[in-house]
């Protein structure tokens, strides 16, 4: 039964592909001394099949340009988001660099008095007072 199926697949390729190739050939016999006049600045004598034949060249030509200049753009947008974040850590790693250095705590345990820089002397703690 799955020969069956694979022979009707290659049979419809078959006959899709000669339709088409009798279509392309009837075009082209219709057309190959057609004559027609196209004006660029000035007035050509040229065939219809010549016309459609660069059209086409032009046509594919034309998109491959755009997608190129749009591919362009978005790797272009993409380099100034990554430049800006390259930019913007390094910002961070210096940031975090200088308060490293203002944090550390001078060997020997700190200044007078056994305070240390980072943390103020608040004094004796305070009691509640008892209730009466």
């Amino acid at each position: 039964m799955g020969n069956l199926w694979l022979k009707i697949k290659v049979f419809t390729k078959i006959a899709i592909f000669a339709v088409l190739s009798i279509a392309a050939l009837v075009l082209v016999i219709q057309n190959i001394n057609k004559p027609v006049k196209i004006w660029l600045w000035n007035e050509y004598d040229t065939t219809l099949l010549k016309v459609l034949f660069f059209t086409a060249l032009v046509s594919v030509i034309f998109t491959i340009l755009v997608g190129t200049a749009f591919r362009t753009v978005r790797q272009i947008s993409e380099i100034r988001a990554r430049s800006r974040s390259q930019r913007l850590e390094e910002e961070i790693r210096d940031m975090k660099q200088k308060a490293s250095m203002l944090q550390t705590k001078p060997p020997g345990g700190g200044g007078a008095g056994g305070a240390s820089a980072s943390s103020p002397d608040l004094g004796p703690p305070i009691e509640p007072d008892p209730k009466p």
